[in-house]
């Protein structure tokens, strides 16, 4: 193989590597027995829980603007899959 070929695989093969840790960071969380679903800017109202904290997720942002041009995954990681829970907040948040 030539040299050029070489370190442009290698490269594609270590971007690769680094986009592939941040896949599919945000997930579901179960709180007292109840699952807490990860929200967007879209389903915000529906499906956010006020006791529970959540965290944006760095990996569906990237990919978020990363496949801007696509126009479907944007309108899916900004819209329903932005925000994952990570706590409980125990008692009255007001």
């Amino acid at each position: 193989m030539k040299k050029p070929v070489k370190r442009w695989v290698i490269n594609i093969t270590v971007i690769l590597f680094l986009f592939s840790t941040v896949i599919g960071c945000s997930e579901s969380r179960i709180f007292d027995g109840k699952v807490v679903e990860t929200y967007g800017l879209i389903n915000k109202s529906e499906v956010k829980v006020e006791n529970v904290q959540y965290k944006l997720c760095v990996g569906n942002f990237i990919w978020g603007i990363l496949l801007v041009e696509t126009l479907i995954a944007p309108i899916y990681f900004f819209g329903f899959d932005i925000y994952e829970p990570v706590a409980f907040i125990k008692g009255d948040s007001k």
